[in-house]
């Protein structure tokens, strides 16, 4: 008997505590087509997951609606059984809705939307989850009055060769940089400035570091801009480009950004009325973005993107469509091509793909 690699792609979801809300399939790379193995609830709304490298531990958040709590869970997954909460650890600050983690250092990094707040949670080899042990509140708002209210914490992106952490504030138009410390009692020190300015009502969301680890590249909601910046050299972005599409009554919601992992594409994904993915070129001397593409994302609310292991597959999570999308990406030119509907989910909002070693006859 020998093994096999095979591809699995982990879908998170908002759906109640007693439904089901996290889907594992089969992916087939050749033809990009999913096959369903387990569907599987215990928490409400895993609307972020991060499966460990050997697709055996699951983190999922539970982003909760009300209160002013969240919860994250662990899942023990088994190939051929179905996967089970391993443990559950509710912490200060609502709205929960990304993870960060480090495997290396077992530390879990949550960004809390509605609480505007970061925790540390450690977690042991097992995958047991512990209260935390730093949250960080932040303060301020921003111009767009409906949405900056307060500090809206959406993402954290950890740069380990430089014990660094930077954090998307969509509610206050700031990255933070904090040092991150993981043998310290709190990881994390706010770094001297503690934050980047963007210009204001541009809502920053998601980040991105490209494979040469050079260039950082975020995406901002409610502008719909992505702004490039040097890694080292934080004090100024050298870029700016818009992923809005102005022939649209609301044409900037802008939602997530991957780069291929050869670092010669960027794809990013606009909602609202829009429902499109962009394409870049990356300029591999300077980090520069060149638009190539724009293509309909296939259904409503492209909120997240996945690129297969292979590199040959772009699927798309859209929430409100109750959809998972595919495309085939161009080897040559970067360029995507519709393949249909890959899956029927309820409310889909994050996509994971992991590789595994299974035992084959």
């Amino acid at each position: 008997m020998g093994s096999k690699e095979e591809t699995h792609l982990l879908v998170g979801s908002y759906a109640a505590a007693d439904q089901e809300s996290v889907f594992r399939y089969t992916f087939n790379t050749a033809d990009g087509k999913l096959n369903l193995l387990h569907r599987f609830g215990g928490i409400e709304n895993p609307s972020f997951i991060v499966p460990d490298k050997h697709g055996e531990l699951l983190f999922a958040i539970s982003e909760k609606k009300e209160g002013d709590n969240s919860a994250m869970a662990t899942f023990q997954i088994i190939n051929g059984t179905k996967p089970t909460i391993k443990s559950e650890v509710t912490y200060k600050g609502p709205g929960a809705c990304h993870i960060t983690v480090d495997w290396e250092s077992k530390f879990a990094i949550l960004s809390n939307y509605l609480g505007g707040s970061l925790a540390v949670l450690p977690f042991d080899e097992e995958g047991k989850l512990h209260n935390p042990v730093q949250l960080l509140e932040f303060s301020g708002s921003g111009p767009v009055q409906e949405r900056q209210e307060k500090p809206h914490v959406h993402s954290s992106l950890l740069i380990a060769d430089q014990g660094m952490l930077l954090i998307a504030d969509l509610g206050t138009d700031r990255i933070y940089v904090c040092h991150y410390i993981p043998s310290a009692e709190q990881p994390l020190k706010f770094a001297n400035p503690p934050f980047i300015s963007l210009p204001g009502g541009s809502g920053p969301r998601f980040m991105a570091l490209h494979p040469t680890g050079l260039w950082i590249y975020v995406i901002c909601e409610l502008s719909a801009d992505i702004f490039v910046f040097e890694k080292g050299k934080l004090d100024k972005w050298i870029y700016r480009y818009t992923v809005a599409n102005e022939l649209v009554p609301n044409g900037r919601e802008a939602a997530d950004l991957k780069i291929d992992y050869n670092g010669r594409f960027l794809y990013a994904s606009n909602r609202g009325d829009a429902d499109e993915i962009i394409v870049f070129s990356i300029n591999e001397n300077t980090g520069a973005l060149a638009e190539i593409q724009r293509i309909p994302s296939g259904a409503k609310g492209p909120r997240y993107l996945a690129i297969d292991p292979s590199g040959s597959h772009l699927l798309a999570a859209n929430e409100k469509g109750n959809l998972i999308t595919a495309f085939e990406i161009s080897p040559q030119n970067g360029k995507l091509t519709y393949s249909g509907v890959a899956a029927q989910v309820n409310a889909p909002t994050c996509l994971q793909f992991v590789t595994l070693s299974v035992n084959s006859n």
